[in-house]
């Protein structure tokens, strides 16, 4: 919490960071299956995913 508040300046409560948390491995979780799915068959055969911030992060 104490990042969060250095970097954006501003007190956020516990319950409220909790929540952040959750719903932000909820959506890397279904990101990623989706990534996957996308990308089975593709016949490239090197694990790439591209995430996000369009960076191919390699397993």
């Amino acid at each position: 919490m104490e990042a969060i508040e250095r970097a954006t300046g501003t007190h956020t409560g516990k319950r409220q960071v909790e929540q952040l948390v959750e719903r932000t491995a909820a959506d890397a979780d279904d990101f990623y299956a989706h990534a996957r799915s996308n990308h089975s068959g593709s016949g490239s055969g090197s694990g790439e995913i591209v995430g996000a911030e369009n960076l191919i992060h390699r397993p």
